[in-house]
């Protein structure tokens, strides 16, 4: 059964319909579902998907236990969540400092490796530029595509 793992952009875009990636993140992650392909969650990027749900400006903050309730229906439940040995992270950071990966892009790199560890077809993100130097052949790395009107 094909597979693939939404990045924070695609989570927090899919859950809140007032964002302008909405669409195409929710047609994008629908279309895959109605095919019939695993949706895995990366642990690490539903946790990021939370802080920054319960920390947008207002009116478009979302209270703790709203947040919460949105990443489960949508990326917890009876998904499959991948979460990182500490001998991964430990190779990760080695790696990472080692090819020069800095700052934030540093979670990036986890979401990779959790996308990896998972053995999904695709990594799905609205970031390509995040991710393109991350990834070597596996997974596909997808942006969903904007719909013209």
């Amino acid at each position: 059964m094909a597979s693939f793992l939404p990045d924070t952009t695609c989570m927090i875009a899919l859950v809140c319909s007032w964002h302008p990636d909405h669409p195409r993140s929710s047609a994008e992650i629908r279309r895959r579902l109605s095919r019939g392909e695993e949706l895995v969650a990366a642990a690490p990027a539903v946790v990021e998907a939370f802080a920054v749900l319960t920390r947008f400006p207002p009116p478009y903050r979302i209270p703790p236990a709203e947040a919460l309730f949105l990443l489960e229906a949508n990326f917890m439940g009876d998904r499959r969540l991948i979460s990182l040995s500490d001998s991964t992270y430990r190779s990760l950071l080695r790696e990472s400092a080692g090819f020069g990966i800095a700052g934030g892009r540093i979670y990036d790199a986890i979401v990779v490796k959790c996308a990896v560890q998972a053995g999904v077809d695709a990594l799905l993100t609205l970031n390509e530029r995040h991710f393109k130097d991350l990834l070597q052949d596996r997974p596909e790395l997808v942006v969903p595509a904007q719909r013209s009107a």
